[in-house]
């Protein structure tokens, strides 16, 4: 690893560290760069190009980039698609902070087709996305506009990673967007953290599969969406709180949702808000051990409807728990079939436990 203390950083959170900083990126091929404990003040973009690279910190409380413009961050462009070609990038144990309102992109890491080889990876794990005074008792002034941005990945893998956003409208937590491209690669999502932001995770396009779990996405407007073609989208263990829905899936091959807690929090007053789960064109899909819950004691605040399906096909509900619902717990729309709901428990549901608006071929099996 290659400290950046040798190339004249000094990490005192008064100097500017800009021109070591790129020094020693500049000095690295295949080496990885080193920041010890410290907070290192940064008035330029870090910009890397077609080699791996390692980037580390002694702990996302410790080793602290703080970027004091507006288009701060990292970001990284890989090139070309042979076998030899450099794809991997790593980041670790380090938290990337900006001093001003939307802050640009903390991480940007952008290839040109996503590459279908689990050797290539892209790996985050204990990084933290911020705000310099996100700690504040009105963490609102700094904020990236997104935290994580990725396209075309070789394989993902994130983990025990926080995107503390704000809620003057910072734009998304994480967003992958594989859309322009058919490769196929499996991603994995653990232990994440992501507060006030426009959409927590935005997925998009083919992937083999994405596998989400133990998280948390709190006080921002849709927790998780995905569009576009993946075969298997896996959301399990998770808690969401959000304004206007947890959970939008649409095109996908198959969904498997299990295990999850989602709530409505109140947006500015707003009462009632769209759909805690909704699946459109979706192939196959099972929700099951999961609870939607319209918080009422924060004013009368519900969401519209609990779990609602469109031109989907082959649909298992399964032992989930409906409360504080404005319309339906649960209603299948126009175009499903083979759709079922089984030993679900409703309550406060304001016009229907269950509505079915699709084909006879769907049922309902009450608790």
């Amino acid at each position: 690893m290659i400290n950046v203390r040798d190339y004249g950083a000094s990490g005192n959170g008064t100097d500017d560290d800009t021109a070591a900083v790129v020094s020693a990126f500049g000095a690295a091929s295949k080496e990885g760069v080193h920041f010890p404990k410290g907070d290192y003040r940064l008035t330029k973009k870090i910009n890397l190009a077609n080699r791996p690279i390692t980037i580390s910190g002694d702990g996302k409380s410790l080793s602290r980039l703080r970027w004091e413009i507006v288009d701060g961050g990292i970001e990284f462009t890989g090139s070309g698609v042979s076998a030899n070609d450099i794809t991997t990038f790593d980041i670790r144990h380090i938290a990337l902070c900006t001093t001003k309102p939307n802050g640009g992109t903390a991480l940007r890491l952008n290839w040109p087709i996503m590459f279908a080889n689990p050797q290539k990876k892209t790996r985050i794990s204990d990084v933290e996305i911020r705000g310099w005074n996100a700690y504040n008792p009105h963490p609102s002034s700094d904020y990236w506009n997104r935290g994580i941005w990725i396209t075309n990945p070789g394989g993902l893998d994130i983990s025990h990673t926080d995107v503390i956003g704000s809620s003057k409208g910072s734009d998304v937590g994480i967003l992958c967007d594989s859309s322009n491209n058919a490769g196929a690669i499996r991603h994995f999502l653990s232990n994440l953290y992501i507060l006030c932001c426009g959409i927590g995770v935005d997925w998009a396009g083919h992937n083999e599969g994405v596998y989400f779990n133990n998280f948390e996405i709190v006080g921002s407007r849709i927790g998780f969406r995905a569009t576009g073609g993946g075969p298997v989208y896996s959301i399990n263990n998770g808690h969401f709180d959000c304004h206007t829905a947890g959970i939008q899936l649409d095109g996908l091959g198959e969904a498997k949702l299990s295990n999850l807690a989602l709530y409505h929090t109140d947006n500015g007053g707003a009462k009632t808000s769209g759909n805690m789960i909704s699946i459109s064109n979706c192939a196959r899909f099972t929700v099951n051990a999961c609870s939607l819950y319209g918080h009422p004691n924060i004013g009368n605040i519900v969401h519209q409807n609990g779990f609602f399906c469109t031109a989907s096909n082959a649909g298992i509900l399964m032992g989930n728990h409906f409360d504080q619902i404005k319309e339906c717990g649960i209603l299948f729309g126009g175009g499903t079939h083979h759709c079922h709901s089984i030993g679900n428990r409703f309550a406060n549901c304001g016009l229907h436990a269950f509505l079915n608006q699709g084909d006879s071929s769907n049922t309902h099996i009450a608790l």
